[in-house]
């Protein structure tokens, strides 16, 4: 993969205004996915969407960094088919999209450094093509392809890639079995012995109240905390926080069990009970906010 930044201070100016816009318009990226939470069919956010990834695209063209082109190129068509209705939205499309804008900002400093490439050239090719995949995948198969993309950026992601049993959501090798002496209950065997159905985390399978409540237990015991009646407490608080709108569904039980396993790989710094009581009640605040905003 070639250096395409010529070593001169014009450039260099212009790769600090290229750095400045891409900030800004990746944190607007952030607050529009969070106003679509709220409103998912909202043209002008999917218009605005698009138009930032296009925007950063001819950006990096115009600061002659031409390496992560093709990828922000796949990204515009994927945003494109939806917002022009072809493909419905989806938070974890768009979450993909956000990985995109990560990985855009990675390549272009390891450029700019003169480091090692951050993607090769085969790898940018495999991550267009799981692009082109997910553009012309039916609705019935796009999830699995988004799974396929993500995997494809970090082969080390919790996506368990087992095409044969596409249903499954295993844990990577991320508990370290020299652990702290709180969590040496913990090993590594454990961990990947556990899988996790996408149902599980899909809002359209939680059919009771009841039954969510048990899930979230399910994934607060495998790392070993005494389910003691306080913790109950906050398990029967989200289905009441998460009823407030309909986009809420799950959320709780999606970023309860990623913040455990990013506890788990970085060797437990923060207690796994209080963890677990701090995303249960992350939304308590937010639920107050009147829901247009």
């Amino acid at each position: 993969m070639k250096i395409d930044i010529p070593d001169n201070d014009i450039q260099l100016d212009a790769l600090e205004d290229f750095f400045i816009d891409y900030d800004e318009g990746y944190e607007r990226c952030v607050d529009i996915l969070l106003q679509l939470e709220i409103e998912p069919e909202d043209s002008s956010l999917h218009n605005e969407l698009f138009r930032i990834v296009h925007t950063i695209k001819g950006n990096c063209n115009y600061v002659g960094v031409s390496t992560p082109i093709p990828i922000l190129q796949q990204a515009e068509d994927i945003l494109d088919n939806i917002r022009k209705g072809h493909i419905s939205y989806d938070s974890l499309l768009c979450d993909a999209v956000l990985l995109i804008l990560d990985s855009t900002s990675q390549i272009i400093k390891a450029i700019v450094e003169k480091r090692e490439p951050f993607f090769s050239d085969e790898k940018i090719q495999n991550i267009c093509d799981k692009l082109t995949e997910v553009t012309n995948a039916d609705e019935d198969t796009r999830v699995d392809k988004i799974r396929d993309l993500v995997i494809e950026f970090d082969p080390n992601s919790a996506l368990d890639n087992t095409h044969n049993d596409k249903d499954n959501l295993s844990s990577t090798n991320t508990v370290n079995p020299e652990i702290s002496e709180n969590n040496e209950n913990i090993n590594q065997s454990e961990s990947n012995d556990v899988k996790f159905s996408t149902n599980f985390f899909q809002e359209s399978q939680i059919s009771s109240s009841a039954e969510y409540q048990a899930k979230l237990v399910e994934i607060i015991s495998r790392y070993h905390i005494d389910i003691e009646e306080d913790l109950r407490f906050f398990v029967r608080l989200v289905p009441a926080l998460e009823s407030r709108t309909t986009y809420w569904k799950g959320r709780t039980a999606r970023i309860l069990f990623l913040a455990m396993e990013l506890n788990a790989y970085a060797e437990f710094p923060i207690e796994s009970d209080q963890l677990s009581v701090a995303v249960m009640m992350h939304d308590m605040a937010l639920s107050f906010f009147p829901k247009k905003y």
